[in-house]
């Protein structure tokens, strides 16, 4: 006779004979893996798909292994679908930057000059990869904001204003060349707006080499770096015929302009928030336009700091 299976009734499914093997979850497909977090294996990647967009990925993936044997082709593998798939046509860069198609176009158009990454032609239409230009326009936006804002003589505002640093970091703000003279500031505090800074208590403590020790606010730093005397910051007079350096970052930037005004329409948003409307706005506009948005909250943190616009 044969035996005929029992199906198990709800109740009977809960008791404690009845054990149900727990299902693991799929990792997240979108999580890119270490292969494809690399900048140097997606550059090549995306330049190959640039010279033959059509071309399988396994083969892909042997070109690129003879190219760079180090990396698996599996892993080449891994990198080329990635990079496919963040492939993005113009309105697609447009949706997920907020620049403008005509901003788009000019720095496609400077290409020669400004380094814009290759684009990979589909049916017709230019693509591209979305985390290598990301990349590209970020690093392209914090160079011009560290030629704008190192000035011959003056002093370095690289870098993020509300970041505690320790009183080391002064020394790279006055370009100086090492530590000594700064570190001798700390026992011995100078004249001037670095000794008042150094009498005065510090914004909080970081742990430096092992110790912890009193940390100021990066943009702290850069106002009494700007009313320090040129020629060494310690207590010499300017030099004849230097250039008055900013009392702050991007003091007389019409694009700290636009940062106040933002600020004072939306007192409550936060700086991420003002920073992503300022990109928006500035777009229309061509002398702001090219900003990246992290150099945008830079300044929306400077505009709150300095709310006076004379």
């Amino acid at each position: 006779m044969a035996t005929l299976t029992r199906l198990l009734l709800p109740a009977q499914r809960a008791a404690t004979h009845f054990v149900e093997k727990p299902v693991t979850p799929p990792p997240a497909a979108d999580t890119p893996g270490p292969a494809e977090s690399d900048p140097h294996l997606l550059d090549l990647a995306v330049a190959l798909l640039a010279q033959s967009p059509t071309m399988d990925t396994a083969e892909l993936a042997r070109t690129a292994h003879q190219a760079q044997p180090a990396t698996t082709e599996a892993a080449w593998r891994s990198v080329i679908h990635h990079a496919r798939a963040e492939l993005l046509d113009r309105p697609g860069l447009t949706g997920q930057t907020g620049l403008s198609r005509a901003t788009l176009q000019r720095l496609w158009s400077d290409r020669d000059s400004n380094g814009h990454p290759p684009a990979v032609m589909l049916g017709g239409v230019m693509h591209w990869c979305l985390p290598q230009w990301q990349r590209w326009h970020e690093d392209r936006a914090a160079a011009r904001v560290r030629e704008q804002h190192i000035e011959a003589g003056g002093i370095d505002r690289s870098g993020d204003p509300d970041e505690l640093v320790p009183i080391n970091a002064l020394a790279k703000i006055l370009r100086h060349k090492d530590t000594s003279t700064v570190l001798g500031w700390r026992k011995t505090p100078p004249a001037g707006s670095v000794g008042d800074l150094l009498r005065a208590e510090p914004d909080g403590t970081v742990e430096y080499r092992n110790q912890v020790v009193p940390a100021y606010r990066r943009s702290r730093l850069w106002e009494a770096a700007a009313q320090a005397p040129a020629r060494g910051r310690n207590g010499a007079g300017r030099g004849a015929g230097r250039k008055p350096t900013k009392a702050y970052p991007w003091a007389g930037d019409a694009r700290l302009d636009l940062a106040r005004r933002l600020v004072a329409e939306s007192p409550d948003a936060s700086t991420s928030e003002l920073a992503r409307t300022a990109v928006r706005v500035a777009d229309t506009t061509p002398e702001l336009t090219d900003t990246a948005e992290a150099t945008w909250r830079q300044i929306i943190a400077t505009a709150r700091e300095h709310p006076e616009t004379t």
